[in-house]
């Protein structure tokens, strides 16, 4: 760990991290990542104009498209999961990119190891 327990409480609370939340030595927060296939149908002259907004407008992405689930059966085996010591709901994206540095994602059919 990059050493989260030494953060400045004035500073943890700044970045919005609830260390009271995150020493609560009873609990685990368990993650987890999923992927999702989803699909939209364009006119070639729709995906060009999106093309060409991407590359002249910085607000314009393609978030924006309203796409649909594909339903793709196999997504059982592209989830998994981590878990992290205490409650770090008001910072998992820290804790999944710098503030653990022995995070293992787990399938659904193994035990979870709790980063550290």
């Amino acid at each position: 760990m990059n050493d989260i327990t030494t953060l400045n409480p004035a500073f943890a609370k700044n970045l919005g991290i609830d260390i009271q939340q995150m020493n609560d030595a009873d609990k685990v927060t368990v993650v987890r990542r999923r992927v999702v296939y989803e699909e939209v149908v364009l006119t070639k002259s729709e995906f060009n104009n999106m093309n060409h907004l991407i590359k002249d407008d910085e607000d314009f992405s393609f978030d924006e498209l309203e796409m649909q689930n594909v339903g793709f059966g196999f997504s059982d085996l592209e989830t998994e999961y981590v878990a992290f010591p205490g409650d770090v709901t008001s910072f998992t994206d820290d804790a999944l990119t710098i503030f653990f540095e022995n995070k293992v994602w787990t399938e659904s059919y193994e035990p979870i190891q709790i980063a550290s």
